[in-house]
């Protein structure tokens, strides 16, 4: 039954990716007109790759995580997917959106604290938030200090921090080093191919993300 309803989800986020498109405000500032707007993303193809990229993050819950660990991975397999593939196409991470899912990854938060364990709740909650606050610091400091990482990046990073924390804190650690890697591969790749500019890094950071489970144990 879950597993038919994490399916159900996923391709729910595909379906109604196009309509959150259309919804979504367009940037402003000095590059902003450079982007491509939201509405030309919303076609049968954009779907199917939200959806796509939705079912094998929700692939990671079924097989690598228990029930109980769910509900604030949720957010993340969804909005966050959706989020991070609009970064990929456009190299934009819509603040709207990110506000969405800091509301919906809180409200997870919560879920999350009172389906689990009694004796485990305290641990639970004091992880969340720590792991949010070390991973928004990091990455904050990262773009302040060194540069070429994009303030909606720092905007997504409370995410990244609570949800991997809340499985333990080898998995914050060994997703966010994967997520960088990814990254880093990444720009390389586009160096030794002549390519210059600014570059999407939110899916990586979200990939880091959902390897944490299935690589650290």
């Amino acid at each position: 039954m879950w597993t038919l309803a994490l399916i159900a989800v996923a391709l729910l986020t595909g379906l109604f990716s196009g309509a959150v498109l259309r919804a979504l405000p367009e940037p402003t500032g000095p590059d902003a007109g450079t982007k491509t707007p939201y509405r030309e993303l919303a076609t049968p193809r954009f779907a199917m790759t939200v959806a796509a990229a939705a079912l094998a993050a929700g692939a990671v819950l079924i097989f690598w995580l228990p029930p109980v660990c769910w509900p604030v991975w949720v957010p993340l397999a969804t909005v966050g997917v959706l989020l991070v593939t609009i970064d990929a196409f456009t190299t934009w991470l819509p603040l709207p959106l990110t506000r969405v899912l800091w509301l919906t990854t809180l409200l997870a938060a919560v879920l999350q604290i009172v389906v689990s364990p009694p004796s485990d709740r305290g641990a639970l909650a004091l992880r969340m938030v720590l792991g949010a606050a070390a991973v928004t610091l990091f990455f904050w400091g990262f773009w302040w200090f060194v540069g070429g990482l994009g303030f909606g990046d720092v905007r997504l990073s409370p995410v990244l921090g609570a949800v991997t924390a809340s499985i333990s804190w080898p998995t914050l650690a060994g997703g966010l080093l994967l997520g960088t890697f990814v990254g880093a591969v990444f720009g390389l790749a586009r160096r030794a191919y002549g390519r210059r500019g600014p570059f999407p890094y939110g899916p990586a950071l979200v990939l880091g993300a959902f390897l944490g489970p299935v690589l650290v144990r």
